[in-house]
C-alpha cells in the first residue's frame, strides 16, 4: 500500500490477499481496471470478520467507479479480487488531520453557527 503526501494507491492483483492494521486513516475514492482488462472483478474487503462486496468492474462497460469509503485508524482490513484482472485503488491518506467519529468543527465555529441562525 503506497500512502505518500496525501495519496493513497494500490493494486490488487488476481488471488492475492492484501491486509494491514491501519495506521493513519485513509479514504478509498476509485476503483479502476488494469490497462489490459478483458473481463468481470468484484473488489470485495473484509474488516472484522465481515466481508463486503465494494463494487463490481467489467472491461468495457464500467473500467471505474467512484467510490467514499472512509478507512479509520486502527481497523484490520483485508481487500482482494474475485475474478482475473488487477484492480488499481486511489484515494486520500488523511494522515493525523482526520479522526473519524470525532468532531472536525471547533467550539468557536460552531457557537459563530449557533448565533447566526439566531
Amino acid at each position: 500500500i503506497n500512502k505518500t503526501m496525501g495519496f493513497f494507491g494500490l493494486v490488487v492483483m488476481p488471488e492475492k490477499l492484501y491486509s494491514q492494521v491501519v495506521e493513519k486513516a485513509f479514504s478509498v475514492t476509485n476503483a479502476s481496471l488494469g490497462l489490459n482488462a478483458k473481463g468481470k472483478v468484484i473488489l470485495h474487503a473484509r474488516v472484522d470478520g465481515d466481508t463486503w462486496t465494494l463494487c463490481t468492474l467489467v472491461a468495457g462497460k464500467t473500467d471505474n467507479v467512484t467510490l467514499n469509503v472512509h478507512i479509520p485508524e486502527g481497523t484490520e482490513i483485508e481487500f482482494f479480487i474475485t475474478g482475473d484482472d488487477e484492480v488499481h485503488l486511489t484515494g486520500r491518506d488523511f494522515g493525523d488531520e482526520f479522526q473519524l467519529g470525532e468532531d472536525l468543527m471547533d467550539e468557536d465555529l460552531i457557537q459563530a453557527d449557533d448565533e447566526e441562525l439566531a
